[in-house]
């Protein structure tokens, strides 16, 4: 008699014991409905590569469509601090000559999105869970599978930008947050706005989904993994919650948006 018992779906042990290795595009798919199927098996080396050109596309994407916001906001910065009027007028004529570069000028930052998101997105964040897993924890993690977790974890990100990018052009404001910042404490662009700005519902996506993949690519407990995550998150949220005190109404805030 034919037994019609459905099997249960595939768990990311039963995957690895049996030898099954998802395919990337399901590995992007378990990104957002199952994180630990994302990280099953053996992690490509190569799986960084294009959550980098994705991310880097549509970073430079909402870079164009916000340019006017973004030149607006610098001009009212640049205004409201104390550089002398000369350094004024050339600030404002070096924003004038960033927004109208046309074609090249996008080439160019599309270029240096990709180069600075490896750096800093990938290469040094994948360095320290690297550190963390392998030297503290014990674990038995490769540098470019550490990259690759990192880059696809970074991909839940995509919908940060799908729901923020239109909310801005629609409110013609820079100022849509999905973090602390949307208390009302403190006016806008203030310090503490700032500070609040980086306790953001997706770095908390993201710092979960980076502790499932380290603990499955290092093979170490799913706490440790979570718990290497969390520290390098909460080391990185001090240093911007200072550098947003300290800069925030500054000649060097103006120039990076605070």
């Amino acid at each position: 008699m034919e037994d019609n018992t459905l099997n249960p779906p595939p768990t990311p042990a039963r995957m690895e014991s049996s030898g099954e290795t998802p395919g990337f595009f399901q590995r992007i798919i378990n990104v957002f409905v199952s994180p630990s199927a994302a990280f099953a098996g053996r992690l490509p080396a190569t799986a960084w590569i294009l959550p980098l050109i994705l991310l880097a596309a549509l970073q430079t994407f909402e870079g164009h469509m916000l340019r006017p916001l973004t030149v607006e906001r610098m001009r009212e910065r640049i205004s409201q601090t104390d550089m002398s009027q000369e350094m004024r007028e050339k600030a404002l004529e070096g924003i004038e000559g960033q927004s109208d570069g046309g074609v090249v000028s996008e080439i160019l930052g599309f270029v240096g999105g990709l180069v600075g998101f490896f750096c800093l997105g990938l290469a040094l964040p994948a360095l320290l869970y690297w550190l963390g897993t392998n030297f503290v924890c014990g674990g038995s993690a490769r540098f470019w599978g550490i990259v690759s977790t990192v880059g696809l974890a970074s991909l839940v990100y995509v919908p940060k930008s799908i729901l923020t990018l239109p909310m801005k052009l629609h409110q013609q404001s820079l100022d849509v947050y999905t973090s602390l910042a949307l208390l009302p404490v403190g006016e806008i662009g203030s310090k503490l706005r700032n500070a609040l700005n980086v306790f953001d519902i997706f770095d908390v996506w993201y710092v979960i989904v980076v502790g499932i993949g380290l603990a499955l690519v290092a093979k170490i407990r799913p706490g440790q993994g979570l718990g290497i995550a969390v520290t390098i998150w909460a080391i990185w949220a001090l240093i911007r919650i200072a550098v947003a005190f300290l800069v925030t109404g500054t000649q060097w805030g103006a120039f990076i948006g605070l």
